[in-house]
């Protein structure tokens, strides 16, 4: 379905995200994975 497309490719940026910033999922903290989730909304 659509919504969870939509949260596939937002939890990806998240990834791809971290990744360039030479960070992972686990070392990020909540504030920088909320931030990167916002931003993810926002770029569409």
């Amino acid at each position: 379905s659509g919504t969870n497309e939509k949260f596939r490719s937002r939890f990806h940026y998240v990834e791809q995200a971290l990744e360039k910033s030479g960070s992972t999922l686990e070392k990020a903290d909540l504030a920088e994975m909320e931030a990167l989730w916002q931003e993810a909304k926002s770029a569409k």
